[in-house]
């Protein structure tokens, strides 16, 4: 399952939101990640905690919180 896929599953991403990122994808030669991020579709903690999902790296709650309040 790509992070798209996931994003939906974990309703973070709506239907229409999917069909007009695959248009900004067929239009950029930036990944899934970069344009998700740039058009601020979800947080980037929520794109890093899906990711690690993902890749089976489990990340604790406070390392995130650390990340993204150092920001």
């Amino acid at each position: 399952m790509d992070i798209i896929q996931q994003l939906v599953k974990k309703n973070l991403l709506t239907k229409e939101q999917v069909a007009a990122l695959s248009v900004d994808l067929k239009e950029s030669a930036k990944t899934k990640e970069e344009v998700i991020l740039e058009k601020k579709l979800v947080t980037e903690k929520d794109l890093f905690q899906i990711k690690s999902e993902m890749l089976n790296v489990p990340v604790q709650p406070e390392f995130l919180e650390e990340i993204f309040t150092e920001v």
